[in-house]
């Protein structure tokens, strides 16, 4: 078979499928593997098909497969989900869309006895006579919902997605965590530090002012009362001093264990 042969033949039977059931537009490139290798387009528009020997560029969908299997699907032998489910037919584009395909499907008028033969046929030929319906559809939208997943994400699965999610989250979290830290860390050193200058500064204070005592007494006897004082000046600014640091340690570790 020759591209034009298939392209006609597509032409012939597509045109007469009912597609008054397909509300707007829907635009489907179909591209050819093998025999009768290249690319043409469908199109449903106001309940009729169309098809030319072109590319689509603005489509819904792009289909990839082979003459044969097209015209299978085409023609009704083949559920276009059970072909994408055998790897038969390859899809890009909208899944809602795609799924119409299935509509465009054109049933030979057949006797009984020549269509019991003709689905026995494929189904032995697809390796489907055991397959359930059910679970090849549920199968095709989870190969189409991963197909979809890995253009948005680059995962190959939803489950991959998820847990590259789960991961990127749990490090985000970490990152946090450890910024905030980092800024509990600092707030504790700035109070430690306030603290620590602050009873310096008392102790300082203190001791000049014991100095000056001192050095003021006009005796001896002046001189140890002005040393006394000045001891238990230094040594109130001493306990004023350790005071300030374990109100700052109180602080820091109601700080570090707040929720």
């Amino acid at each position: 078979m020759t591209y034009e042969e298939l392209v006609e033949q597509a032409r012939q039977t597509y045109g007469r499928a009912d597609a008054s059931g397909i509300d707007g537009h829907v635009a489907y490139q179909f591209n050819i593997t093998g025999e009768a290798e290249g690319a043409f387009y469908l199109e449903v528009s106001d309940g009729k098909v169309n098809i030319e020997p072109y590319e689509y560029f603005d489509r819904d969908v792009l289909f990839t497969t082979t003459a044969e299997t097209l015209i299978k699907i085409a023609m009704g032998k083949l559920d276009p989900v059970w072909a994408y489910t055998t790897g038969k037919l390859k899809v890009q584009g909208s899944i809602e869309k795609a799924l119409l395909l299935k509509e465009l499907s054109v049933s030979e008028d057949v006797s009984g006895e020549e269509s019991a033969g003709q689905t026995a046929d494929a189904a032995k030929e697809d390796g489907t006579e055991a397959a359930d319906v059910k679970d090849a559809a549920k199968e095709a939208a989870k190969n189409l919902l991963d197909e979809q997943v890995e253009k948005l994400t680059g995962h190959a699965t939803v489950e991959e997605a998820v847990e590259a999610q789960k991961e990127k989250i749990g490090a985000a979290v970490e990152e946090q965590k450890e910024k905030l830290n980092a800024e509990l860390e600092r707030q504790a050193a700035k109070l430690r530090d306030e603290a620590q200058r602050a009873g310096r500064k008392l102790v300082e204070a203190a001791e000049a002012q014991r100095t000056k005592l001192v050095e003021g007494a006009k005796n001896p006897l002046a001189k140890i009362a002005a040393e006394k004082a000045g001891d238990k000046l230094v040594e109130e600014a001493e306990r004023q001093s350790a005071k300030l640091q374990q109100e700052a340690e109180a602080k820091i570790d109601a700080l570090m264990h707040r929720e």
